[in-house]
């Protein structure tokens, strides 16, 4: 079907394509996979479409943002949707969280810039003084955090001079560092990207066809979980062309993030108010 035409029905039906021919349970709970196949868990919200979620380092807790009439507010639960905690404002449309490697803070955009508070609760403190970011990423040695810039270059900063962040020279959403730290992935236009931080030299992956794309990687470092025009994927990298697998052909999903031990996907899905968990994959 046309991809126009799909965006219009979808918009209009407010359903959420199954995943592999089951979708989520009508209450919450785990639908699609059967025979050992991928599993969706849908977590459903009251109130706006919550978005950006992130698993915790400890893969025990999901941090998100929730549209709000004040604007997002950041949120955090349990794997299983319980325990919603509401942290506070975060401020515009543009708002993300990300988790720092020991679990105990929470970095977010704001309109303010990029702050950080605890994940348990407390006072927010800016951190980055800057207009329009989005989508921040901590480095899993806790020293770095890259974001996107809105209409403006994807930024690196070293948490130790917060107050010099380095341009690097590119525009581009949803920027996440490899497990070594070496490389970032990211989304520029339809396109999926790795840049490497010593060398700025930029790998092209993968066309994905969907202006919602997003990547995050997989443990090992050799393969990305990813949203593409299909659906989600698994791309593992080599020379040339990835190989791709297609887990789910989830339509308007977006956001995805792997938890640590690479076992789920955490991702939402544009316009609806859930945020759904894959695994068996």
């Amino acid at each position: 079907m046309n991809r126009r035409i799909r965006l219009v029905a979808f918009f209009l039906s407010s359903l959420t394509l199954p995943l592999w021919g089951c979708g989520p349970g009508d209450s919450g709970g785990t639908g699609g996979g059967g025979g050992g196949g991928p599993e969706v868990t849908e977590l459903k919200f009251t109130g706006g479409p919550p978005a950006k979620p992130r698993f915790s380092p400890d893969d025990t807790l999901i941090a998100y943002v929730q549209s709000a009439d004040a604007g997002e507010e950041l949120g955090v639960m349990t794997v299983a949707g319980e325990d919603r905690k509401n942290l506070g404002p975060a401020g515009g449309y543009l708002s993300a969280p990300a988790w720092s490697p020991d679990g105990e803070t929470l970095y977010f955009t704001s309109d303010d810039g990029i702050k950080s508070i605890p994940a348990a609760g407390g006072t927010a403190e800016v951190v980055v003084t800057e207009f329009a970011t989005t989508d921040p990423d901590v480095s899993a040695d806790g020293t770095r955090l890259v974001f996107a810039q809105n209409g403006g270059p994807l930024r690196l900063v070293d948490l130790a001079t917060p107050d010099m962040p380095q341009d690097l020279g590119t525009s581009g959403f949803s920027p996440r560092f490899s497990p070594d730290g070496k490389k970032i992935v990211y989304q520029s236009g339809f396109d999926l990207k790795i840049m490497d931080l010593a060398s700025g030299d930029v790998t092209d992956v993968l066309d994905t066809g969907n202006y919602l794309a997003s990547a995050d990687w997989l443990p090992e470092g050799d393969r990305l979980a990813a949203i593409t025009d299909d659906g989600i994927e698994i791309l593992t990298l080599g020379e040339g062309a990835p190989e791709r697998e297609l887990i789910s052909d989830q339509f308007a999903a977006k956001d995805i993030d792997v938890s640590a031990d690479g076992k789920s996907i955490v991702y939402a899905v544009n316009g609806q108010s859930s945020i759904f968990v894959l695994t068996g994959f």
